[in-house]
């Protein structure tokens, strides 16, 4: 990209999360007021089968089950917790990603709290379901386009957690 494409540009990397994939996304505003997304990779959580029955919405939103015991779920929830910030990291680290916001469906908002807490001030994390969402759908979703029309957009590290947000769907 030249520089002066930059510095028409605003840029927003965001990373979508739910029990069982994470996504990686550039998002992008120019001045003539286009919004772009594009997915940079994915990383799926294989859950065993018997906790995959578990995932009772197709949605993958809600894990609960009454034969499973939950402590087991959640071991299996923070065991992918755990690939998501080690993969984020190290994608954020070759990309020079300085602030990178997590939208996470309210299942795994606490287990991304444990491990934001010591990060690196990088991550900043909210609630939301979009995971399933297409790159050209979400490019006019109103939770993306205000993170790349915020004038903060482009803003160095952060190491906040936003509850502010009302649940997307």
């Amino acid at each position: 990209m030249s520089q002066a494409k930059k510095k028409n540009t605003k840029m927003a990397w965001v990373a979508l999360v739910d029990s069982v994939r994470c996504r990686l996304l550039c998002c992008t505003f120019t001045k003539a007021g286009t919004h772009h997304v594009q997915e940079l990779g994915v990383l799926h959580h294989i859950w065993p089968m018997r906790e995959r029955s578990a995932l009772i919405a197709p949605d993958n939103l809600t894990i609960n089950s009454p034969s499973l015991p939950l402590d087991h779920v959640t071991a299996q929830i923070r065991e992918f917790t755990n690939k998501v910030f080690s993969w984020l990291n190290t994608e954020c680290t070759e990309r020079q990603v300085e602030r990178l916001v997590i939208i996470a469906v309210p299942n795994m908002l606490d287990e991304l709290r444990k491990p934001l807490d010591s990060s690196n001030g990088r991550f900043e994390l909210r609630q939301g379901c979009l995971t399933q969402l297409s790159t050209s759908t979400l490019s006019v979703h109103p939770l993306i386009r205000s993170l790349t029309e915020d004038s903060g957009a482009r803003k160095g590290p952060t190491a906040s957690i936003k509850n502010d947000l009302p649940f997307e769907s």
